[in-house]
C-alpha cells in the first residue's frame, strides 16, 4: 500500500506543478499568445488559469494510464473512477486508493 501511496502522491505532485509550469512559460517567452485581436485596434485578453485547467485536464490521462495499469495488476476495473480521475486528478487518486487498500485488506495482501 505504501507504493501505491507513494507513487500517486507523485504523480499528483508532477501534474500540478507541470500544468502551472507550462503556461507561466509560454507566458514568459511567449507574451501575446494569450491575446487575440478582434478588430483593428481591439484586442481581448485570455486569463492564465484557463490554459492551467486545460493543461491539468489533459496531464490528468497520465494519471489514468498508469491507473489502468495497476488496476489490471490489481483486477480492480472501475470505468468510472477513471472518468471521476480526468475531471479531478485529486479525487479520483483518493477513491483509486481507497478501493486499492480495500482490496488489498480482504486479500490479506496488506503491507
Amino acid at each position: 500500500m505504501k507504493y501505491y501511496l507513494k507513487k500517486y502522491l507523485i504523480l499528483f505532485l508532477l501534474v500540478e506543478f507541470i500544468s502551472r509550469l507550462i503556461p507561466i512559460t509560454l507566458k514568459t517567452f511567449f507574451p501575446y499568445i494569450f491575446l487575440e485581436e478582434i478588430s483593428k485596434g481591439v484586442t481581448l485578453s485570455f486569463g492564465i488559469g484557463y490554459y492551467i485547467s486545460l493543461t491539468t485536464y489533459l496531464l490528468n490521462f497520465v494519471l489514468v494510464y498508469f491507473m489502468i495499469r495497476d488496476s489490471k495488476r490489481l483486477k480492480l476495473q472501475n470505468k468510472i473512477l477513471f472518468v471521476l480521475t480526468i475531471l479531478s486528478g485529486f479525487s479520483g487518486i483518493i477513491l483509486f486508493l481507497l478501493l486499492t487498500f480495500e482490496k488489498l485488506k480482504n486479500e490479506h495482501k496488506l503491507v
